[in-house]
């Protein structure tokens, strides 16, 4: 049932005329892969896709409210026919990509040595906690503070922009 409502908000969205209902859609799609996560035994996954998904939504409202609702159409409609036969097809070559990473045999040599080493070095039963937090530490750093960053311009450029000044 969530996937088939992520399908049909991802087709919305590629047929919405409105770009807040757009964004809608598109957040559909976001908070229905974090909740395949939760229903599939990764809550801190899950916690994480929600938390990024929802600042995403809030970043993008804000800047859409500097938008025009409906913004004209730019594109013919044969136009408009070759970019969605181009991401159908990178779509199809997504999935079968993704399709055949999934029917190789799995090697679990990772897994053993992360859960064989998660308690005894950094004191975590969690196994997924404790690579994000302990063996991974400056990745998931650097990570935040891409968000951070990433959030710091757009407050930026709606400051900006709020005061009546184009952004350079």
């Amino acid at each position: 049932m969530v996937v088939g409502l992520m399908v049909a908000a991802g087709f919305a969205a590629t047929r919405m005329r409105s770009l807040p209902a757009a964004l809608v859609a598109v957040g559909i799609v976001g908070f229905g892969s974090a909740l395949l996560f939760l229903l599939n035994g990764a809550p801190d996954l899950a916690m994480t896709q929600f938390s990024v998904e929802a600042l995403l939504v809030v970043i993008l409202a804000a800047l859409l409210l500097q938008l025009p609702i409906r913004p004209p159409s730019t594109r013919s409609a044969g136009e408009r026919r070759v970019d969605a036969l181009l991401a159908g097809g990178f779509g199809l070559v997504t999935f079968a990509a993704l399709a055949a990473m999934t029917a190789a045999p799995l090697d679990l040599r990772l897994t053993e040595f992360f859960a064989a080493r998660s308690y005894p070095e950094a004191f975590g039963r969690n196994v997924v906690n404790v690579i994000l937090v302990d063996f991974r530490a400056i990745d998931t750093l650097g990570e935040i503070a891409v968000v951070a960053f990433a959030a710091m311009a757009v407050w930026g450029l709606l400051a900006r922009r709020a005061k009546g000044k184009e952004p350079t």
